[in-house]
């Protein structure tokens, strides 16, 4: 190589190991307290839910740590938490802030499993994956309209999502999850109470683009029940407020079949010759109606 390429190559490395020292140090004299209203402020503004975070402080290794972090539900001092997460960990890629374009990696223990993200920004497009591993529903507070019903099981899965500005309904991507351990009691459906379930095994594979949700496949079977659904629903800024077009196919186990067959054969009429019940669920999250 010419003495020439070498001095311009020494120039750039330094150049380069300048930028990075510099965003080091600007990293760790950073006022962290702009994380509240640059990044977490946005993502309660999205789910509508205020969150809630004892204190954030910085680490020598890169990372933001989050201490007591809630997601909250209700107003001011009545506020319940339905998400606790004792400890969150936040790292900037500082390569990322060198070519102009944002980039996090969040790690977290939650409901007794690990959760592990990445959220980017290039332009006006935002990046969203997220894994998760070993939560478990009973660790969950209490959720919106199933305040009353006791949730158990394991779920595993993952998020990937590309969006403009922050209206995930206008975005593409897809989320799978998995269930196992799985158990209820205390659940109501569309205003029906269900039976207490045991021993569930769940799938759902759901695709996402532009305002438009695929729902590809649900999967929910225990011994005493089977329940399969499909479809798709027209997204709109508020979840609960989305039009939904699934079918579904039920199916009793022996033991439910012998108290709620009646129940069931004159709410859903259809039977095919595997013995499901096959129905139709329109209208939306917060309001759905099903139609024999």
């Amino acid at each position: 190589m010419k003495a020439g390429a070498k001095r311009n190559l020494k120039i750039l490395a330094y150049g380069l190991g300048a930028v990075l020292l510099t965003l080091y140090f600007m990293f760790l004299t950073f006022p962290f307290e702009v994380v509240q209203d640059r990044l977490i402020a946005p993502v309660a503004g999205q789910i509508r839910l205020p969150i809630q975070v004892k204190e954030i402080r910085s680490t020598p290794l890169l990372w933001i740590r989050l201490s007591d972090v809630r997601l909250l539900q209700g107003p001011g001092a009545e506020a319940q938490t339905l998400l606790k997460i004792d400890e969150a960990k936040i790292r900037p890629s500082l390569l990322a802030l060198a070519l102009g374009r944002v980039s996090f990696r969040v790690k977290a223990d939650l409901c007794g499993g690990r959760l592990s993200a990445k959220l980017g920004q290039r332009k006006s497009e935002r990046t969203v994956k997220l894994s998760w591993k070993g939560l478990r529903l009973e660790s969950l507070g209490p959720m919106v309209g199933l305040k009353e019903a006791k949730l158990a099981g394991v779920i595993s899965g993952s998020l990937n999502l590309a969006m403009q500005g922050q209206n995930w309904a206008t975005g593409r991507g897809n989320l799978s999850a998995r269930l196992t351990e799985g158990s209820s009691r205390n659940l109501s459906v569309a205003g029906f109470p269900t039976p207490e379930l045991k021993d569930i095994r769940g799938s759902f594979e759901l695709r996402v683009e532009q305002k438009k949700a695929f729902l590809d496949s649900l999967a929910l079977e225990s011994p005493s029940l089977q329940l399969f659904a499909e479809g798709t629903a027209d997204l709109l800024p508020r979840l609960s407020s989305s039009r939904l077009d699934l079918k579904g196919r039920l199916k009793l186990g022996e033991d439910l079949a012998q108290t709620y067959q009646p129940m069931v054969s004159g709410l859903l009429r259809n039977r095919d010759d595997q013995g499901f019940y096959t129905f139709s669920l329109k209208g939306t999250p917060a309001n759905p109606k099903f139609v024999p």
